[in-house]
């Protein structure tokens, strides 16, 4: 009973120590990430802060992952728990933490992270003006012009499956 007291009282401990060092490097990050011109200094201290940051997470994560696969194999098949914590544990593995814009600029911030990517795509996806002929033009166009025929060997080569060589040659053009 006392090797067991003493053991959860250390467990306990070095757990509430743990939290503070990530509590700490939480805020330490958040810091540096809000100051908007780091020297080369303060680059790596945020980066090297958000490395330890990912290993005592990851250390959490894999700590996680034994005791729900545990759980999961004593209670039977209740995936629930467990897919979170895989989800929460691949997560970070998904997170994009720097990103560069169009000027070389490298990003850290996670707001401005995803603010560039919405007005990225905002950009991509815009309504772009039709250059070309109207719709009514096109099909004036269309209605006068003489479209010709083809042969019946024209019209069986054509024919078949789209090859490879065809299809990549359309992507290109």
């Amino acid at each position: 009973m006392e090797i067991r007291a003493k053991s959860m009282s250390y467990s306990i401990a070095k757990s509430k120590d743990q939290q503070k060092i990530e509590v700490n490097l939480i805020q330490a990050i958040t810091t540096l990430e809000q100051k908007t011109n780091l020297s080369i200094e303060q680059t790596n201290s945020l980066e090297t802060k958000q490395k330890q940051l990912s290993e005592i997470r990851n250390t959490k994560m894999r700590g996680n992952l034994i005791r729900s696969r545990a759980q999961w194999v004593e209670q039977g098949e209740k995936p629930s728990k467990y897919f979170c914590k895989l989800e929460s544990r691949n997560y970070y593995s998904k997170l994009v933490t720097y990103l560069e814009d169009d000027d070389g600029n490298i990003i850290n911030d996670q707001n401005s992270i995803l603010k560039k990517n919405k007005q990225f795509y905002e950009s991509l996806y815009d309504k772009k003006e039709n250059k070309g002929y109207s719709e009514m033009e096109f099909f004036e166009k269309v209605k006068n012009f003489d479209f010709k025929k083809l042969s019946d060997e024209e019209s069986i080569k054509i024919e078949g499956e789209i090859t490879y060589e065809e299809a990549l040659n359309c992507l290109k053009k």
